[in-house]
């Protein structure tokens, strides 16, 4: 009888998930997002105020989604369940 057996192995290997996340970066400048987005030049932004309000409001609105992106990640290690 020999220690290898393939059907019932002695030894057990465990599998874990892999510990490095992907991230996908957008080389894209914010502003220049926003801007294409809106349907703004920057030349509307600096010289009429209502254009410049609307881009700065929208800068605002994507800080504030990514700020509660990484709150919910951390949260989410900190209020992790381990089986």
């Amino acid at each position: 009888m020999t220690d290898f057996n393939p059907i019932f192995p002695q030894s057990r290997v465990r599998l874990r998930r892999a510990e490095t996340a992907v991230e996908y970066v957008n080389p894209q400048h914010v502003l220049q997002r926003i801007l294409a987005f809106t349907g703004q030049s920057i030349d509307d932004v600096v010289n009429h105020r209502v254009s410049k309000n609307i881009v700065a409001g929208h800068y605002k609105l994507l800080r504030e989604i990514k700020r509660q992106g990484e709150i919910r990640e951390l949260e989410n290690q900190w209020n992790s369940v381990r089986l």
